[in-house]
């Protein structure tokens, strides 16, 4: 038998195309081995089954990554909680809108009281004036924000205090002039009237309307009368006592000055009990102009 009847012999496993073929695609070197090493392959063949595959791989190499389908390539489920987190979170340092507050009803409240319930609600106690009142002293008056307003927490709110008023001075007795200033220093206006007497001395505060330590508001109208001493002449007068002083019933004997016993007169002299005065009052013993004097 001949060379060429004889059946070809049998090539290894890893020469086959079988194993060749997907050696190429998936491990490239191992399966240029094949290739180069298969018999019964020309040398053009083999540059031919390389250069292909070694093509093949390379575009397969760059192309694009294709989102998965199957979403293997997101985050996992479990960090989903921390991302709605992150994002729910507001950053830090951000002001917040501040909530209004409503303000307290403050009058009638003391100083204290009324700083307490501002405190309490957020607010704060502004400027303090005063003003001359009949209410509590330092009672509130007025406020500057009425209550029921809305405020912004630590807005300020003003208030008015009472303040106690002033008292009347007593100017009985004093000279119109003086009286009068005494009386303005004070902060009232001054109303001056008259009244016509016989005796006593002229020009001095017979009476006063409202009377001394009465509280008044400054600038009210105190009303004082003033004596006017009007002497009506004698027809004939009795001859003078050198030992009396002229105008007094029962006599008295000339000094420097009278005062009425239990007065707060300095003498040297004293009248005690009553005096008639009959004519001019050297003495002012007559204060209130009804002709007796030290009643």
């Amino acid at each position: 038998m001949s060379m060429l009847s004889r059946p070809p012999s049998r090539l290894p496993l890893w020469q086959t195309w079988w194993v060749i073929v997907p050696a190429l695609l998936l491990c490239f070197p191992l399966g240029l081995v094949g290739v180069w090493l298969r018999p019964g392959l020309t040398t053009n063949l083999r540059w031919v089954l390389t250069g292909a595959t070694a093509a093949f791989l390379v575009l397969v190499l760059a192309l694009p990554d294709e989102p998965s389908p199957t979403g293997r390539d997101e985050a996992p489920a479990a960090s989903a909680p921390e991302v709605d987190a992150v994002v729910d979170q507001k950053p830090t340092g951000t002001p917040t809108a501040a909530v209004p507050v409503a303000v307290p009803d403050l009058v009638g409240q003391d100083r204290e009281e009324a700083r307490a319930a501002l405190e309490g609600v957020g607010l704060v106690l502004g400027e303090i004036a005063t003003e001359p009142s009949r209410r509590a002293a330092d009672s509130v008056l007025r406020q500057s924000t009425a209550a029921g307003t809305e405020a912004a927490p630590g807005s300020s709110v003003d208030v008015v205090l009472a303040a106690p008023l002033p008292e009347v001075p007593d100017v009985l007795g004093l000279r119109e002039g003086k009286a009068v200033k005494r009386l303005e220093r004070a902060g009232f206006v001054v109303d001056v009237s008259t009244r016509v007497t016989r005796t006593g001395a002229d020009g001095v505060v017979l009476e006063q309307r409202p009377g001394a330590a009465t509280g008044k508001r400054p600038g009210a109208t105190i009303r004082i009368v003033v004596s006017d001493v009007q002497i009506a002449p004698l027809a004939q007068s009795p001859p003078a006592d050198r030992n009396c002083t002229p105008g007094y019933s029962p006599c008295l004997a000339p000094a420097s000055d009278y005062d009425c016993a239990g007065g707060s007169g300095d003498g040297p002299e004293y009248v005690y009990g009553t005096v008639r005065v009959t004519g001019s009052d050297p003495y002012d013993l007559d204060r209130d102009g009804n002709g007796i004097g030290c009643d």
